[in-house]
Formats: C-alpha cells, sequence, structure tokens
C-alpha cells in the first residue's frame, strides 16, 4: 500500500512545478547574465545560465511521448555544444569560424521555438486554468523573445551591422528582442538591412498575437466554466 505522502505527491517537485522552475531558470538567465560583464570571463557564466535552461526545458516537456522528447535532446544536446564551442572561440565568431556562431543561434532558435509549441500545445488542450498554465505561458512569451534574438544575432553573421546602437557600442539582441517584442521602441538601437526590419515586423506581430490568443483562450475557458 503506498504511503500518504505518494498519495498526496504523485510526482516529485521538479514534475509538479516544472514551468515555474523553467520560469525561475529563464529570469535568472535574463537578470544575472548582464553581471557577467563585470567579469573577464562573461561568456563562461552567459553558457552556464543557457545550459541550466535547457535542462529546465527538457524537464518541463518530460512528460511528452518518447519521439517529441527525444527530439527535444536532441537539439538541446546540439544548441548546448554549439554554445560552448561558439563561446570559447579565440578566433572570434566574425574572423575565422563563423559557422560556429551559425550554429549556436540556428539550434538555440530551434530549441526555444519547438519547447514554446509544445507547451502551447498543452494550454490549448487544457480544459480548466492553472497556475502552472499561467507559467507556461509567461514561459512561451520569454522564448519567443530568446529565439528572435537568435534570429538577429544570425542576421548580423551574415551582414554584420544589420542593428546598430546609438551609442555605438555591440548590439544587445536580447534586450532589442524584448523591447521590440513588447512594442516599446526606445530607438536606442535601430534595424537597418531589410532582412532585420522584416524580422522585427513579424516578432512584433508575433507577441501580440501571442497575447491576444492566450487571453481570449483562458477567457473562454472561464466563460464556460460558468
Amino acid at each position: 500500500m503506498p504511503s500518504v505522502d505518494t498519495v498526496q505527491n504523485p510526482h516529485p517537485f521538479h514534475r509538479r512545478h516544472k514551468n515555474a522552475i523553467l520560469l525561475a531558470t529563464l529570469l535568472s538567465l535574463i537578470l544575472i547574465s548582464p553581471l557577467g560583464q563585470l567579469f573577464k570571463d562573461s561568456k563562461l557564466l552567459d553558457m552556464i545560465l543557457v545550459t541550466v535552461v535547457m535542462a529546465a526545458s527538457l524537464n518541463a516537456v518530460s512528460y511528452r511521448k518518447r519521439s517529441t522528447l527525444l527530439i527535444a535532446i536532441g537539439l538541446a544536446i546540439l544548441a548546448v555544444i554549439s554554445g560552448w564551442t561558439q563561446a570559447f572561440d579565440n578566433a572570434g565568431p566574425h574572423e575565422n569560424h563563423p559557422l560556429y556562431l551559425i550554429l549556436s543561434h540556428s539550434f538555440g532558435a530551434v530549441l526555444y521555438i519547438y519547447i514554446a509549441a509544445l507547451l502551447f500545445k498543452v494550454i490549448l488542450a487544457e480544459d480548466e486554468i492553472t497556475v502552472d498554465q499561467i507559467f507556461a505561458g509567461v514561459v512561451i512569451y520569454i522564448f519567443i523573445g530568446l529565439a528572435w534574438a537568435h534570429f538577429y544575432g544570425l542576421g548580423e553573421v551574415f551582414h554584420s551591422g544589420s542593428i546598430t546602437s546609438n551609442n555605438g557600442s555591440d548590439p544587445n539582441f536580447i534586450y532589442f528582442s524584448f523591447v521590440t517584442l513588447t512594442t516599446l521602441g526606445y530607438g536606442d538601437m535601430l534595424p537597418i538591412t531589410p532582412m532585420a526590419k522584416a524580422l522585427v515586423i513579424v516578432e512584433a506581430i508575433t507577441g501580440v498575437m501571442f497575447v491576444a490568443i492566450l487571453v481570449s483562450t483562458l477567457v473562454g475557458r472561464v466563460n464556460r466554466r460558468r
């Protein structure tokens, strides 16, 4: 006979709060990563945080069917390997080995979009509103921003200066992506090339449409329960 604790908590903590854990790691990546600029090995801190996020992402979809999970694991492994390789490429991504940067951005973007799609599918399939769904919605929104940051990074590889900063510093693609996603448009960073401008348009539309679809879905469930 199972114990009382087993009946009350059939799943371990990391499974019951998978989306909350994932959200916490994403916020850590956004908030802690800038501190790495104070240290010599800032790339090391960035890749540690990214690796933790990817591990939490796999935990969030670990309940899915085997084939889906295997795809996610494969993408995560490729993203981690290419990311670590690019981070410690002494020659520099824009000099001798742009392939490392291309692979890092490509696998990172695909993984974030794939995990976001899986989480969104679960939200649409559920009949009740739960705290876990709210966390999942926030996670998807952040994943959209991170995926587009990788897209902007790819654009920079193929056309240096595709996004410029008014103060002359190197562009921060994560910052630019979320400013675009939320349609804030501070104007301190600007898209220059036609491809960069196209990505900005698509990201802005994606952000607005996602929020509209998510809110309408949740409101519809509330109305159905009345």
